[in-house]
Formats: structure tokens, sequence, C-alpha cells
């Protein structure tokens, strides 16, 4: 940012030869005009005698030189944000404006009191450029500080909307970083390139917080376990529609391209609607009329199409039916009657239930039921050892929390315990269970992140064909 010069830029010709020997010669000025040029004059040794113009002449500069001292200035600190390189030269042209500020003032100071015409006139124009320094330039400022001032830092975190116009996005990055030289007229108007602040375009980004929003009805339509009806499918349809034309084009485009909502992908696919896309940006009031209510429709009506298949699925989850008949894979037909070739057994008890012995090796997904499930869109793992988990009359804790509430309970005892003891009064405290070793989880073999998938784990007991039917169930319930 360009730094504000401690020396104001006076007007040339108010800089006299005169003036410059009252600064000088060790004249006070004041004292002259006060107490007589003559007294003054006979007080300063080996220096010309002034004539009562000339001393005039110097009262007058020395006027307008406080005036000019006294002239606004514009805080450049206040616009942190704004590179220097906008700012630079810009100091020059205030400059002049407070030297014509100081020069007005000085006409205004020696005209006469009942020349109401030209004193008011004149007060106006200390008024109209005042307001230039102290207000129009400032406010402009303050426009561009608040517009662009997380620009880079949004762009670099990957939080701006990459549906932005691509001239807008480069237009203000290149005025961010001094590319664009700004120009300011006499009348303190900025422009970049020919255009003004207020109409410099603003920037955007991803509309999280409408897609924060539209995911929790998604999980909340689920999570209640009913259908939608016709009413509050079209309740659901005006709320969609106001929140879109609250946020207006840009929450529109976020919404409608962008994975706000972290589903692995967009409402809607971008090169379908090029033409409407094309048009938001054109301008044309008609056009961008038209392509906003085109892809808010589409977005509102592909919304309440998962909104309702999920409200189904909450249905079904809470009104399972037989996965035969559904067409689920029958895990339980597929240990009685596959025939394995990887040591795992399959025998029938006294009481004519099974018993079953699965041999998964050192790699679940490449035994028989492994290679079974992945054909159906399953993978099979092994994860590893659970950690013990601890509880003290029923309520479940860390192990560390577990200790501190023994230590509590056996106060200040505890430290004159040795290890024997102390083991010993957890054990009779401390209720241990072991983990499983060696779990297995079953997950969808695709669709989604990896971490989706991940997120998806289901542990089963490789051992009870219910286990892993269940599990199976509920997974196949992703992609009803």
């Amino acid at each position: 940012m360009a730094k504000k010069s401690t020396q104001p830029n006076y007007f040339g010709n108010l800089r006299t030869p005169a003036a410059n020997l009252a600064y000088s010669g060790g004249i006070n000025v004041f004292d002259a005009v006060s107490k007589g040029a003559q007294a003054v004059q006979g007080n300063t040794p080996n220096k010309p005698k002034y004539t009562q113009q000339e001393l005039d002449t110097m009262r007058a500069d020395n006027v307008v030189a406080a005036n000019l001292d006294a002239s606004p200035q514009v805080n450049w600190g206040s616009y942190s944000s704004i590179p220097s390189d906008i700012t630079s030269g810009w100091n020059q042209k205030i400059q002049n404006l407070g030297s014509q500020i100081g020069y007005e003032k000085h006409l205004q100071q020696n005209m006469s009191k009942t020349d109401f015409i030209g004193r008011s006139a004149t007060a106006n124009n200390i008024s109209n450029m005042t307001s230039v320094i102290t207000t129009k330039i400032p406010q402009q400022l303050a426009a561009l500080n608040e517009m662009y001032a997380d620009f880079d830092g949004d762009y670099m975190d990957g939080i701006m909307s990459d549906m932005m116009d691509p001239k807008d996005k480069q237009l203000i990055s290149d005025i961010q970083h001094g590319k664009i030289k700004p120009e300011m007229d006499d009348q303190g108007n900025i422009t970049f390139n020919g255009v003004t602040v207020n109409d410099l375009p603003q920037y955007h980004n991803k509309d999280i917080k409408t897609g924060g929003m539209l995911t929790k009805n998604l999980i909340g339509a689920f999570n209640r376990g009913s259908k939608l009806t016709e009413n509050e499918l079209a309740l659901q349809r005006v709320n969609m529609t106001n929140t879109l034309n609250e946020g207006g084009t840009p929450s529109i485009l976020s919404v409608g391209f962008e994975d706000v909502m972290g589903m692995g992908g967009s409402l809607l696919n971008k090169k379908d609607y090029q033409s409407q896309i094309a048009d938001l940006r054109s301008g044309d009031p008609m056009k961008v009329r038209e392509a906003k209510q085109a892809i808010s429709n589409a977005i509102t009506d592909e919304y309440l199409a998962r909104l309702s298949k999920q409200a189904s699925d909450g249905y079904d989850a809470k009104n399972p039916t037989d996965p035969k008949a559904s067409g689920v894979i029958d895990i339980t037909s597929f240990y009685d009657t596959h025939k394995f070739e990887d040591g795992s057994t399959v025998s029938s008890n006294e009481d004519n239930t099974k018993s079953y012995n699965i041999n998964t090796g050192d790699n679940p997904a490449t035994s028989d039921i492994g290679i079974y499930l992945y054909n159906n869109d399953i993978m099979l793992e092994k994860s590893k050892d659970e950690e013990n988990s601890y509880s003290i009359a029923g309520t479940e804790m860390s192990k560390l929390d577990a200790l501190k509430i023994v230590k509590a309970k056996v106060g200040s005892k505890w430290n004159k315990m040795n290890e024997k003891q102390k083991r010993e009064k957890i054990e009779e405290i401390v209720t241990t269970t072991a983990g499983a070793k060696g779990y297995y989880t079953v997950r969808p073999k695709t669709g989604g992140t990896k971490d989706d998938r991940n997120s998806l784990k289901i542990k089963i007991d490789i051992n009870d064909p219910n286990s892993i039917q269940n599990a199976v169930n509920r997974l196949y319930k992703l992609n009803k």
C-alpha cells in the first residue's frame, strides 16, 4: 500500500520568494502584522526591508499553508487487504485536491462578509472536495476491501464455487494481484478498465449451507420410516423453490452442479445444461430469467425424487420383506448347498440344525464365501482385533476412566498398594470384556468414494448365515 506523504503538496504559485524568506529569515509574520512591519524589520539585522504588500503576501501564504496542513486525508491502513499496486499513485491526486481545498479556504477567509453569493459558492466547492476525500473514496475502498478480502484464501481452500464465470474469476484475480491498474478521476471515481467499483463482479463460494440443509432432510426422511404423501411432497417443492430463489443465481448453480451434499456427485449433469448456463451469464434479462427457472425446476424435481426414495427406503427398512422374494442373495442356501473347496465344513446336528465351520484363509475376499459375495457386489473383509471394553456397574467407559474410578474408590490407600493388590482391586470393580479376535465385516464393493464404502462396513459372524444375510439385506437397501 502506498505510504501517505508527510509533506503536503502546495500550489506552486502560493510559495513565493517572499514566503520562503519568511520561513528562513526568522521573521515572525504574524508578529509583523500585529506590531507593524517597521518594528519587526528593525529587530532583524542585515535583512532588507519589506513593503506592506510583501508582508501581506507572506501572511496569506502562511494561512494557506496552515489550511493545507489541516486538509483531509485517506487512512490507507483501514483497507489492508487492498494491494498497494491499486492505491499507489493516488496520493498525488488526493494531495492536489487537498491543496485546492486549502486555497479555497484562503479565498473564503478574505471575502467580504456581505459577498453572500461568492462565499456560498466557495463553501459549496470546499464541501464537495472534502466529501470526495472523506466519503466518496473511502466508500469505494471499503467496498473493494469487503468484496475481495478473502478471494485468494477461499480459492486456496477449495471452497470457491467452480460455477463462477471464468472471466469474472480471472478479472478479480488480476485486480487483486495488481495486473489491472485502476484509474481515479478528479471527482474520486475509481474504475478498472472503465468498470466502476459498484459494477465489478462478486465472487461466490459453494453453497455448503443449503447442501447441509438438504442432506439433513434426506437423512430425516429415511429415519422417519414412512413414505411421503402428495401434500408433503407439494410442501417440500414450495420450500425448495423458496430456498433457491433466496440464494439467487450463485446458489442455483452451486446446488445444481456441485457436490454440496457430499453424495459423491451433483444433482444435475452440467453437460445437459450448457445452454442454460450460458444464458445465465449472457446479461440478457429474459434469457437469465428463463434459464434460472429451468435449472431451478430441474433441481427441485431431482431433489424431490431423491427425498421420496429416501422416505420409501426408510419405510422398507422398518418393514422388511422376505429376502428371497425380493431377489436378495440367500446366504443360508449357499452355505447348505455349496461344495466348499477351501476347508469349510457344514454339518447337521441331532436337532436338525446346521453348524458351520467357515475357513476364509489369509484373504477372506478369495475364499468361497468371499467370491460369492464379491460376485453380488459385497466385499468380505477381516478386521483387526477389537480392543477390550470396560464397564463398572453396567456402564461402559474407557480403560482410563475406569482406572480413575477405581482410584477414587480406594482413596489414599492406592499409593500404598503393590501391583498385585492394585490388579486384584481393578478386577474386583471393573468388568473387562475381551474384544473379538479377527472379526469379519461386509461392505459395498462399489459406489461412492473409498471413505464412503469403508464407512458402511457391518460386522458379521462368519459362521452364522443369518448374521451375514441381515447385513447384506441392509447394504442392498442402498441400491434400491
